[in-house]
Order: structure tokens, then C-alpha cells, then sequence
């Protein structure tokens, strides 16, 4: 991986501090799959996704630490516009670069269900939408199903969320990234499904 430039280097602390901030606000059913280290992981798909596509990084970065503000209030899985309601007096407080955030607003207001590939029609909001539903593979991805999900839904409704959430990324370049990942909760679900059903 080649960073093209540092600039967004400098926001995650202040963007982790606000996020942060939402928590102690938040209900903890709210917290739950939606803390700091999903912001962070998120990021981290970003990051390898918006390098390699030559993104905006300062742009990705805010996204990816704000988009889930607005699920922190009302959990749900539409949940896109109040994060981005909530995220516009934020990025105003930190002086984040006015040029930029419209592209921050857009890909957070479109990161969720509501809304389609075609509604993202910028490279960060193709990168955050994919970087959050990876979220749902590998390690990370089963653990996340099982606090959220095991024992309130049955196995085969994880395995049609994943299935879902696989065949509904924007950009062939998180696939080839993600696919080993997918296919590893996919086996993990599977195999579950058969133990749980001898």
C-alpha cells in the first residue's frame, strides 16, 4: 500500500473524540456492533480501498468515523441522513476543510439500505458503503452476527445477510479484498447451521 498524501492523519484523534462523545450519549443497545472499533475498521477498509483507488483520504476519513452517529439515536438500519444531519455541526467544530464536505456528507447520508449503488455516485461513497457491509465477513463479521443477531434470528437469515450483503458491493476491488474474508463466515454459517440441525 502507497498513502498518497498524511493530511487525514491529524483528524482520527479529533474524529475519535467525537465519536466518543455520541457514545456516552447513546443507548447501549445502540452501542453495540456501532462503537469505536467499528469506526476503526471501517477505516481501515477505507483506507487500503481509497489508496489503491486514489480517493480522497481526508474525505474517507471523516466519513468513516461519523457515518454511524445517527444509529447511535435510533437504532436502525435506516439510519444514513440523521448521521449525516449529525455529522454537518461536527465537521463545522473541527474546521474540517469546507471543499470537502459535501463528499463527506453525500457518502454518509448513503451508506445505508435506504438507498442504492446508484445513489452513490462518488468514489468515497462507493469505498464507505462497501467498507461498512465488509464489516459483515470474517472474524470481525461473525462476531458482530453474534452479538447482534445469534439467538434473535436463525442461521439462515445470516446466511441470506451475507449472501446480500456480498452481491451488493459497489466496486470489484473490495470483492477481490473481501472475498476471502466472505467466504470464511459463509463456511463458518454454514457449518453451524448443520450442527445446530443434526
Amino acid at each position: 500500500m502507497t498513502i498518497q498524501n498524511a493530511n487525514w492523519q491529524k483528524w482520527i484523534p479529533i474524529l475519535e473524540r467525537e465519536v466518543e462523545k455520541s457514545l456516552t450519549k447513546a443507548n447501549p443497545a445502540n452501542r453495540i456492533g456501532h462503537g469505536l472499533d467499528h469506526m476503526r475498521h471501517v477505516w481501515h477498509t477505507c483506507l487500503q480501498l481509497g489508496d489503491q483507488l486514489r480517493a480522497d483520504l481526508e474525505a474517507l476519513v471523516a466519513a468513516a468515523f461519523l457515518h454511524d452517529l445517527g444509529i447511535h439515536q435510533k437504532l436502525s438500519p435506516e439510519h444514513g441522513d440523521l448521521s449525516a444531519e449529525l455529522a454537518e455541526p461536527i465537521l463545522e467544530r473541527i474546521y474540517f476543510p469546507q471543499e470537502k464536505k459535501q463528499s463527506v456528507l453525500h457518502a454518509i447520508r448513503v451508506h445505508d439500505v435506504t438507498f442504492s449503488n446508484e445513489d452513490r455516485n462518488t468514489l468515497e461513497s462507493r469505498i464507505l458503503y462497501d467498507a461498512d457491509k465488509t464489516e459483515s465477513f470474517g472474524v470481525i463479521g461473525i462476531l458482530r452476527y453474534i452479538i447482534i443477531l445469534y439467538g434473535r434470528r436463525p442461521i439462515d437469515y445470516i446466511l441470506e445477510d451475507l449472501e446480500k450483503r456480498w452481491n451488493g458491493l459497489c466496486l470489484a476491488e473490495t470483492k477481490t479484498l473481501a472475498k476471502p474474508d466472505y467466504e470464511y463466515a459463509k463456511d463458518y454459517f454454514q457449518k453451524l447451521n448443520r450442527a445446530l440441525n443434526l
